[in-house]
């Protein structure tokens, strides 16, 4: 009888055994079938989970500007001092620079020249690889300095500014060139931190443009040409290869989440999920890119909410906060075109045009407030130019304060072109 109930026992415990072997297996198969969808859908709208497919492109070293960037950058030669004067004549108009102030950022320009020559070989190539592959290609840790990269952009931004209070129309176009050069080099690779210094190089690009656009002593010799100076690098896509490399690298174990972001250079402890809730984080925040954060209201109001976050930041608002540079960068690409289409337009015809008509870029809704770009001719015949709400929605919802502001007033005219009318 004892032997009986034994058997039984044993025979419930066995089956009560295999029942829960079983549903532990089809949790599990069900876990592998849903992430096997997961990176399928994942593969499909963001990119394929291999860090190679975001390793850079190989070019020629007769072609490649990475590599004249990389010199220029390391042979930047400031002091302490140097970058304090940086820092205080780059929150002001170069007019407004004292006759000491001038003397002494010539002095920083002189010293600078073998960086400053280097950076303008890089301007005259098209193409830039700095050669990132592999776990570089997904580790935010850059094997490269990006300060130094920032101070050169820096200079030549102020190099950029002096020379059209100089009327030196030739050295305002290659500082607005090798920005621009300097800024697509960096967009154009995978790693995210690289891609933001590269957006912020780009508003100090049309930082310079800015200053010869609205110059009244700018002629046809210094804006003319001057719109393929604008980088072009689709950053929509960028931003896209960016989330896409930093999901590869965590689940495929090349990057561990807690080496993502670089608490110590950002200051903001960010909380990173596994390589699975990485997936699902990208595909969720993939869709941000199809349309301005300026309609997306609860997106904006929860941006703001979170930026000021030191602690416990989540990664896709980290994400989607990042989107936020690369779409006011498109938007500043399309005031700088109209902006010098319309100074040409004056120059040419003697007044500016009574609409925006001639150009239908112009009409479209703006990449990144969604709204509609404002123009008017005044009547002193100067022309105001703008993005209506940019600056504040971007001071809204970002880190920082915009670097610049989205609007230009165009003087009231250009430099007559010969045979025109008055």
């Amino acid at each position: 009888m004892e032997r009986r109930r034994l058997s039984t026992a044993l025979r419930i415990v066995g089956i009560v055994g295999a029942v829960a072997l079983a549903l532990l297996l089809a949790v599990r198969l069900q876990a592998r079938s849903a992430d096997a969808k997961l990176e399928s859908e994942f593969v499909r709208v963001v990119g394929p989970l291999d860090p190679e497919a975001y390793a850079s492109v190989a070019v020629l070293d007769a072609e490649n500007a990475a590599i004249w960037l990389r010199g220029a950058g390391a042979a930047v030669n400031l002091s302490r001092a140097d970058k304090d004067l940086i820092g205080d004549l780059g929150r002001l108009p170069a007019e407004q620079w004292t006759a000491e102030q001038d003397a002494a950022i010539e002095r920083v320009f002189a010293r600078n020249a073998p960086a400053l020559l280097l950076a303008g070989r890089a301007a005259s190539l098209a193409r830039s690889s700095y050669g990132l592959s592999g776990r570089e290609a997904t580790d935010s840790k850059y094997p490269m300095s990006l300060l130094e990269m920032m101070w050169l952009a820096r200079t030549i931004d102020l190099q950029g500014r002096f020379a059209v209070t100089k009327g030196d129309w030739a050295a305002f176009r290659l500082a607005a060139s090798e920005l621009a050069c300097l800024a697509s080099s960096l967009e154009s690779e995978s790693p995210l931190i690289g891609q933001l210094v590269g957006v912020a190089t780009e508003a100090m690009a049309f930082d310079v443009v800015r200053a010869g656009v609205e110059s009244p002593a700018a002629g046809r010799e210094a804006l003319q040409g001057l719109d393929a100076a604008i980088p072009s690098l689709d950053l929509v896509r960028a931003w896209r290869r960016a989330i896409g490399a930093l999901a590869t690298g965590v689940r495929t174990g090349v990057v561990h989440p807690d080496d993502m972001f670089d608490r110590d250079a950002t200051n903001v402890e960010i909380t990173v999920p596994s390589g699975d809730d990485y997936l699902r984080i990208a595909l969720e925040v993939e869709g941000l890119a199809a349309s301005p954060i300026g309609l997306d209201a609860a997106l904006a109001d929860r941006l703001q909410k979170s930026k000021g976050m030191r602690s416990g930041r989540s990664v896709a608002d980290h994400l989607a906060g990042a989107l936020v540079r690369y779409q006011s960068r498109l938007s500043l690409r399309r005031l700088a075109r109209i902006a010098i289409a319309l100074r040409l337009a004056a120059i040419e015809e003697g007044r500016y045009p009574d609409s925006l008509a001639r150009w239908p870029e112009a009409a479209a809704p703006d990449p990144f407030t969604g709204g509609t770009m404002a123009y008017e001719r005044r009547p002193d015949g100067s022309a105001v130019l703008a993005v209506p709400g940019a600056e504040e929605l971007f001071d809204r919802v970002n880190e920082i304060r915009s670097p610049v502001p989205y609007d230009l007033v165009l003087p009231a005219r250009g430099p007559a072109a010969a045979g025109t009318h008055h």
